[in-house]
């Protein structure tokens, strides 16, 4: 926790325009402390979810806070995975890494539609859950809480931006309902807190819609 605060520190969260910006810190808590609630018992899953953001969002912060060289940003996420790697073992770098959005070229990434950014996020998503239960938790912790969460940010103004968010996310839950179907959890808790999880992402962003 104490490393994922120095990496995210002096980025915020979103906030309405008459509301103090959180610290970023507070998603990946959020994140570590519903996974305990909802059932999980593997360190290194609770550990993932802390640092989930940390490779996508830091991983050059990281390497210039420390004046270690870096060639490219792809770079310097291999730099702070293997820094994960080696303090908290392979398994919980393997989970950040299949969480970390892959890096898109800004001019290729300007040329896409809504719809082509929403394809290549939601088979991001499928990749990266596949036959993987610990990145699937994970990954629903994450989008509970910018999913679920995201009637916070829905005030005058933002209409646009949200039903695009909105409509994003709700294209994921197949992609979980599917996974699950293959391969239900064990763990009766875990099981019922997912699939209620599901439900309430799926509430919630409808009645953004």
């Amino acid at each position: 926790a104490h490393f994922a605060k120095e990496l995210h520190r002096g980025q915020l969260r979103a906030a309405a325009p008459w509301e103090e910006r959180p610290p970023y810190i507070v998603h990946p808590l959020r994140n570590a402390i519903r996974g305990i609630r909802w059932g999980s018992r593997k360190p290194e899953v609770i550990l993932a979810a802390l640092l989930h953001d940390t490779v996508e969002d830091s991983s050059e912060k990281y390497c210039k806070d420390r004046g270690i060289p870096y060639e490219s940003e792809h770079h310097a996420r291999e730099i702070l995975l293997k820094r994960i790697r080696k303090d908290y073992g392979a398994r919980v770098a393997e989970i950040v890494l299949k969480l970390s959005n892959p890096i898109q070229d800004p001019e290729e990434k300007a040329k896409l539609t809504v719809a082509e950014k929403h394809e290549i996020y939601v088979g991001h998503v499928a990749e990266s859950i596949e036959d993987d239960h610990d990145v699937l938790f994970a990954k629903l912790l994450d989008l509970f809480d910018n999913g679920a969460g995201l009637y916070h940010s829905a005030y005058p103004g933002r209409e646009a931006q949200i039903k695009k968010q909105a409509t994003k996310y709700l294209l994921t839950m197949p992609v979980f309902r599917t996974e699950l179907s293959k391969r239900p959890f064990k763990d009766p808790t875990v099981r019922r807190n997912v699939f209620n999880g599901i439900v309430r992402i799926e509430e919630r962003l409808n009645a953004l819609l």
